[in-house]
């Protein structure tokens, strides 16, 4: 479907695309009256954030207060139908998947966090770093020029059933990176305890490549130090709530993939490539309408 002729209408469920949310529901335990109630607000948020866009077309990628309440309002909505997510859930990978994809990643070129820090994206917001800062990420950091192949999308797919219990929603994956953090590296970027500050409704899934020791390094969230785990630990955690940081480690690198997902009452695939900087959406409703079939 066309963004831009889509953008000077309304937008409304098709009958396919209400069953295809009632169907996720069905899971709930919610009546048919609230099941309405929930697509009936849905839609309006969806509209209300269509009336933005409108109005600030000369400057659509602006991400302001009243687009960040439309985050809130949505996420809102998904507490009532699927509740909230615990702090963190830790879960493991197996051994084929993790040399796969650490042979992907060596394979790949790498970047200079200064480089690419404020190269636009057409569906992403990026996180606001200080540019003081970018010499010291180069000087820690090891970005990789991520592509999305059928290894990622396959990736993907299979963390869908893993990440299920705790996310309880259908979900939208916007963004993977992947870096290497070198041993001994500052406290700065992702190694110094920090929140995101995602819209709601976010969650970030940390793939460990390495294992996590004293050696590679290890990872706090939410005053916990995760150690003595081997290649391919997951952490799936609500990133804009609870401290976090990355501990790199004193004698090996350490090699991770992140993945930024937003719940949603639809599942969709990352449809675009990544960025290295990528926060969220501008847009809540970018992954329910690349799903045009649902809407028209």
């Amino acid at each position: 479907m066309d963004y831009s002729e889509q953008s000077q209408t309304k937008i409304i469920l098709s009958d396919i695309g209400k069953k295809h949310i009632l169907d996720n529901l069905s899971q709930t335990s919610l009546s048919s009256d609230q099941k309405e109630n929930l697509i009936i607000d849905l839609i309006k948020i969806l509209n209300d954030e269509r009336s933005l866009d409108l109005i600030e077309r000369e400057d659509s990628n602006i991400f302001n207060e009243d687009k960040e309440s439309l985050f809130s309002k949505h996420n809102e909505l998904i507490n009532i139908a699927y509740g909230d997510n615990e702090s963190f859930l830790t879960f493991n990978i197996n051994n084929d998947a993790v040399e796969l994809l650490a042979g992907h990643l060596l394979s790949q070129k790498t970047l200079l966090f200064s480089e690419i820090s404020s190269v636009a994206h057409e569906y992403l917001i990026l996180s606001n770093i200080n540019p003081v800062k970018y010499k010291g990420l180069d000087d820690s950091l090891i970005i990789f020029d991520f592509e999305m192949t059928d290894l990622i999308q396959k990736l993907h797919q299979s963390l869908r059933n893993p990440l299920a219990n705790y996310v309880k929603s259908p979900f939208s994956i916007l963004n993977t990176r992947a870096w290497v953090t070198k041993p001994g590296s500052v406290n700065i970027g992702p190694n110094a305890q920090h929140t995101d500050g995602f819209a709601a409704g976010h969650l970030k899934l940390m793939i460990y490549l390495t294992p996590l020791n004293d050696d590679f390094g290890k990872l706090a969230i939410e005053n916990k130090l995760l150690t003595s785990a081997s290649a391919g630990a997951c952490v799936i955690f609500k990133n804009s709530d609870v401290p976090h940081n990355g501990i790199p480690g004193l004698k090996y690198p350490r090699i991770c993939i992140e993945i930024t997902l937003l719940r949603t009452f639809i599942n969709c695939q990352q449809f675009h490539d990544s960025h290295p900087n990528g926060a969220h959406y501008f847009n809540l409703s970018t992954p329910y309408l690349r799903n045009d079939h649902l809407f028209l």
